[in-house]
């Protein structure tokens, strides 16, 4: 019986990526993306897994420099789960940027940012609680910002980039407190 969303039973699904694991951490690719297509030729979108079967299948198109396929795979996975975009988008940056689509890759970690700022709303009783739920929160917000710069600088963008590394040093630097990150971000939405 196949695994739908809202229900968990080992099945196939898993098996075929217990395999291809097992085939990844021996460097057999080849039979590792074959137990992948499998696996996603024989699952529906509905599965819970699938987007990380595709997201597999694209690191090992990308490590095989195939970045048609793997970009196929992650537009693939994030259709059919939309919300689980921070990893995905993260494979398809890294695509776009061997592949030398910075302004894409720009455009999604704009994606990432936003996205970010929208969980910051949702997460920030969390937050209050636990500093280091918050303090990794902020490295990971800063990142963002961080790589989005030297994009932006790779394009020749230079007052984007130097906006962009500024509020990644300060989130960093001077963003101690919560109400610290909402006075960067009212900041930032006038920019």
């Amino acid at each position: 019986m196949k695994q739908k969303i809202g229900t968990y039973k080992k099945d196939s699904l898993d098996i075929f990526m217990e395999k291809a694991g097992k085939y990844i951490k021996e460097k057999n690719n080849e039979e590792a993306l074959k137990i992948l297509t499998e696996a996603i030729q024989n699952h529906p979108s509905e599965y819970i897994g699938l987007p990380w079967a595709y997201l597999e299948r694209c690191q090992l198109y990308i490590e095989m420099e195939e970045y048609d396929l793997a970009l196929a795979d992650i537009n693939e996975a994030l259709i059919i789960d939309p919300c689980e975009n921070y990893h995905l988008l993260f494979s398809r940056i890294a695509i776009f940027e061997k592949t030398g689509k910075i302004e894409m890759a720009i455009f999604d970690y704009t994606i990432l940012i936003n996205s970010f700022l929208e969980l910051f709303e949702l997460e920030k009783p969390r937050f209050q609680r636990n500093e280091e739920s918050f303090n990794e929160f902020k490295e990971h917000f800063a990142s963002l910002y961080m790589e989005r710069s030297l994009l932006y600088q790779k394009k020749g963008y230079d007052d984007l980039a130097g906006k962009d590394m500024g509020i990644s040093i300060k989130i960093l630097k001077y963003c101690k407190t919560i109400s610290d990150i909402e006075q960067t971000m009212k900041y930032v939405r006038r920019l």
